[in-house]
């Protein structure tokens, strides 16, 4: 029991959450919060730039959007994105976004 009197409830938390109670000016207070997974990080084989382009194509930039992002032509961040999926062993740009969430 609280020191209220009242029953507590005991309830499951869903995965990933992390509960504390917090006493505020002698009220008790149920805080949950939730962890964020991190994602998987990139392999050692993927160079820098290809780990750069990997990054905004998670974040959805397009070829087109890199390649003015970075400074460089269509032809090789297409180049790097090929290789990267390449060593990823993910044939998709949507395949290498669900990897990292």
């Amino acid at each position: 029991m609280s020191r209220t009197g009242t029953p507590r409830v005991e309830l499951p938390l869903p995965s990933g959450a992390v509960a504390v109670t917090v006493d505020v000016d002698g009220v008790e207070h149920l805080v949950v919060a939730f962890e964020e997974e991190a994602a998987p990080p990139w392999p050692s084989s993927l160079t820098v730039a290809e780990k750069a382009v990997a990054e905004l194509l998670v974040a959805g930039f397009t070829t087109a959007d890199i390649a003015r992002t970075r400074g460089r032509s269509r032809f090789t961040v297409s180049n790097q994105i090929a290789s990267l999926l390449r060593k990823l062993g993910v044939s998709s740009r949507t395949a290498l976004v669900a990897r990292q969430r």
